[in-house]
């Protein structure tokens, strides 16, 4: 199975809300029907209603605007550029993507998966994506490992039941939809997690900067392994549109 993770700007010119409603109502509905018979099994988006930055807090603007994970199999994978490129329908579902963002800034990641948290059936929160890049000297496996074994044991264990959800995706290749697969990864880790509404608004009331919103022992465990300094966290709403 592909794991894959996408991440786009609106279309310049274009509000936030336009490019969700498109996203949502329009170009989601039409990948759904066209992806779901080429091995597309798993499809879901996260909106972005606002971002931090670990040292300046809340961010003025979006990185993203919209945020996709999507699972396919194999053989569904392996024809799906083909398809893209040569099929009318595959043509046209990569030329509507212009119709709501910035193709120039639409990146895709293949992942490995770390399912943490699983969610249970009516489980409900806050949703929250974290994306990180390894701290400079750091191999990316190393960061991976870091992640895996030793941060993981520590956000589970500090949030207990708060943490509705927690999936990790640590990424082996980046390709921007403009210029195709890129030399570098932005993301090293992208996390996404729901966490209990209560928790998170109390946490949101002092915070100044992302410091203020991490426990002390799990922001000085990041810098053993991620730059801070690069870091968003997004407060997302989340769409399903393939469970």
């Amino acid at each position: 199975m592909i794991k894959l993770i996408g991440m786009a700007k609106k279309k310049n010119g274009m509000s936030h809300e336009e490019c969700v409603k498109y996203h949502r109502e329009k170009h989601a509905s039409w990948e759904k029907r066209l992806m779901g018979s080429r091995g597309l099994e798993k499809y879901s988006a996260y909106y972005v209603d606002k971002a931090y930055s670990p040292k300046s807090g809340l961010l003025p603007e979006r990185p993203w605007d919209l945020i996709v994970t999507q699972l396919y199999t194999d053989e569904g994978w392996k024809s799906l550029q083909t398809w893209k490129k040569t099929d009318p329908d595959g043509i046209k579902l990569v030329e509507d993507l212009g119709n709501f963002s910035d193709q120039k800034n639409v990146l895709m990641f293949i992942c490995q998966e770390n399912v943490i948290v699983r969610p249970e059936r009516g489980d409900t929160g806050v949703n929250v994506v974290d994306c990180a890049a390894k701290r400079i000297g750091m191999g990316h496996e190393e960061c991976v490992k870091h992640h895996r074994e030793v941060h993981v044991p520590m956000v589970t264990r500090m949030l207990g039941s708060r943490l509705k959800k927690y999936v990790a995706y640590y990424v082996d290749e980046t390709f921007s939809l403009a210029e195709g697969v890129t030399a570098t990864r932005p993301y090293d880790v992208v996390a996404i997690t729901q966490i209990a509404e209560e928790f998170w608004k109390g946490l949101e009331t002092r915070q100044k900067s992302i410091e203020d919103i991490e426990p002390i022992e799990l922001a000085k465990d990041e810098e053993h392994f991620i730059d801070r300094k690069s870091g968003i966290l997004m407060v997302c709403q989340e769409a399903v549109f393939i469970p």
